[in-house]
């Protein structure tokens, strides 16, 4: 056979060096570091390009990562459970929203079981559904061992083969505690009733999972991606120890649990996450000589991230879960779960319920997601983040073992106070206009209200009071700025006027244009009324229509250096009218500031402004709060 030609071997080899030097020429002077190097909130720094070079180091890429190879030792597929989860309690109910998921093509339900006391309720619930060919799975359950047994009895009436049917229990005994607070049951019977659980699936339920090991709460928790993967990890080893100490070899163990993470904006980084994960905790359950080869495989579910979402402009978050879908899928996830886009502020629906139903089905039956294995595979970027992940996240797990494992952690009060350092330091980026919310604190729907619209509120009262571990709390990026909002609503629905914000763009067209914008996003994050206008030529004009409509606050909106000439002239208007508006300058005049103030310019907005702390103080200043 002869040899082909390589492909682009017409193409020279371009060295890292001449990269390089056109990069530095492109900057024109400008600092390297500052301009294209990315450090993430875990603290890695992230090169604006990677190459072939950089997965020499990568020790992991020498063998073909174990979750890819079932026991017949062929690549398997991408594809992956599409995931429902049904809120309703009332067996009835739900077996009718379950059913609908499943003709739309959802192939996992699982399921409110806090109602399932008996045979009967479960037969309700279940009824009409192959369970066989759809997987189940349940959450609120009292008792799982209970649920257990119902669920045989349950096969054995109905004709199913109970040794087929596949799901799962999403008890997380230790990881409830960073919400409870406390114990359910006293320390020593939980580890009898765990061991009772996992010993006995393998004889009732062999596709079954007893255990669920929740990343998501504290990704919800505003966790970074490494405080995610180790926490995962150290919770894992309490519930391995917890087993083995009870004499369960680790083969006996492992098929019944299962990972759940939480799945964000950081489209790359995520991805990454769910590799570095596959690998963690292949490497962990080696510690243990586990004797079949596949032990160490792990089934992984997701679900999409609420830290990044908005209950305003809400259709946003349409696609930010999709991103987030494709970052899950990419990485590798067994199944997935998309939350509908406005879950924040409103009960299920049929349509938000259909949307995100329909983003999994896109990426499946459009996108083709499921035909390549492990598509992220060789990725220059990706498999360097994965590394760095995989090693950051193992060197906190070691961490938190030398504190004694994740109870001792928890109950000092470690975890806790890591989350909370990484949620300070997600603040401190939001307050100081380093990152935004689509919809929240940039580009607001400014004609949006929804206070009469919400049917649920996710704002947290702060009304825990003291438990044995401290609690984490979920955090939203966007939570301050609808706050923000919601108080000008309430103050609306008392029936008072939101304050007016009359925009005067005047002089530089240009600049006038993009201030005018500024100030708009700026004010409409308070959700104030805001009247914007066309470019005037005329000064007077604008002066007299913003006194003739009563505007509160009126913006200037020009150049810097045209500040000083407009400005007199507007506030000599409102004297000579005895207007009550105030004055606001769109922009920072650093030459003429003082001599503004002086004038009787009542403040300055600009792109260094902390919106919540200046938008504050004006609902403060219109006795809003």
């Amino acid at each position: 056979m002869q040899n082909k030609p390589k492909l682009f071997s017409e193409f020279p080899p371009i060295s890292i060096a001449e990269w390089e030097k056109q990069i530095r020429k492109d900057l024109k002077g400008q600092d390297y570091d500052k301009k294209l190097l990315w450090e993430t909130l875990d603290g890695f720094i992230l090169k604006p390009y990677y190459s072939e070079k950089d997965l020499l180091p990568l020790d992991y890429l020498n063998s073909i990562s174990p979750h890819l190879m079932p026991s017949d030792g062929h690549l398997i597929s991408n594809s992956w459970i599409m995931h429902q989860e049904i809120l309703e309690s009332d067996p009835l109910k739900a077996n009718k929203l379950a059913v609908k998921a499943i003709k739309g093509g959802m192939n996992h339900i699982s399921f409110n079981a806090s109602e399932i006391k008996n045979l009967s309720k479960l037969n309700v619930l279940l009824k009409g559904i192959d369970i066989i060919e759809i997987s189940i799975g349940f959450y609120n359950q009292e008792c799982n061992r209970f649920l257990r047994n119902l669920l045989t009895e349950f096969a054995v009436s109905n004709n199913f083969n109970k040794l087929k049917i596949r799901g799962n229990f999403e008890a997380d005994p230790y990881g409830i505690l960073l919400s409870t607070g406390d114990y359910r049951e006293n320390p020593g019977q939980l580890k009898r009733h765990y061991y009772e659980l996992i010993d006995s699936l393998d004889t009732h339920l062999p596709n079954f999972r007893g255990i669920t090991i929740h990343g998501q709460q504290f990704h919800n928790g505003g966790a970074t991606s490494t405080q995610e993967l180790a926490y995962v990890l150290a919770l894992g080893v309490e519930y391995l120890s917890m087993l083995t100490e009870q004499e369960l070899p680790i083969d006996s163990i492992t098929p019944f649990l299962q990972l759940s993470f939480g799945i964000g904006s950081d489209y790359f980084i995520e991805i990454a996450k769910i590799r570095a994960a596959r690998l963690l905790w292949s490497k962990m359950v080696e510690q243990y000589s586990p004797k079949k080869k596949d032990s160490n495989k792990i089934f992984i579910h997701a679900e999409t991230s609420s830290v990044n979402k908005s209950i305003y402009d809400s259709h946003t978050n349409m696609l930010r879960v999709t991103t987030e879908a494709m970052s899950a899928i990419i990485g590798g996830v067994d199944s997935l779960y998309i939350k509908p886009f406005d879950h924040l502020y409103k009960l299920p629906n049929e349509f938000s319920a259909r949307i995100a139903k329909n983003v999994q089905l896109l990426l499946k039956e459009e996108s083709y997601l499921d035909k390549v294995v492990d598509p992220s595979s060789g990725s220059y970027y990706i498999e360097n983040m994965t590394d760095q992940l995989a090693q950051s996240a193992w060197k906190l797990f070691k961490t938190i073992e030398k504190e004694g494992g994740y109870l001792i952690a928890i109950e000092k009060g470690i975890i806790q106070n890591q989350i909370m350092d990484s949620v300070n330091k997600r603040k401190e980026q939001l307050l100081n206009n380093k990152e935004h919310v689509l919809g929240a604190s940039l580009y607001p729907n400014t004609n949006e209200r929804i206070f009469g619209d919400m049917e649920i509120s996710e704002f947290d009262n702060d009304e825990s009071g003291q438990t044995r571990f401290q609690i984490i709390k979920p955090y939203r990026k966007a939570v301050p700025f609808e706050q923000l909002r919601l108080k000008t609503e309430r103050y609306i629905a008392k029936g008072n006027k939101a304050p007016l914000v009359f925009m005067l763009p005047v002089g530089n067209p240009s600049r006038a244009s993009a201030r005018q914008n500024f100030a708009r996003n700026f004010f409409g994050c308070a959700g104030f009324d805001i009247i914007e206008n066309d470019h005037f030529t005329q000064l007077e004009k604008g002066i007299k229509q913003s006194i003739q409509v009563k505007a509160n606050l009126i913006i200037a909106c020009s150049s810097d250096e045209e500040y000083p000439i407009f400005c007199p002239e507007i506030l000599k208007q409102l004297s000579k009218n005895k207007s009550n508006a105030k004055l606001i300058v769109a922009g920072f005049p650093k030459d003429s500031t003082e001599e503004l103030k002086n004038m009787g310019v009542y403040d300055f907005i600009h792109l260094r402004t902390k919106l919540v702390k200046s938008l504050t103080e004006y609902q403060k200043l219109f006795k809003i709060i």
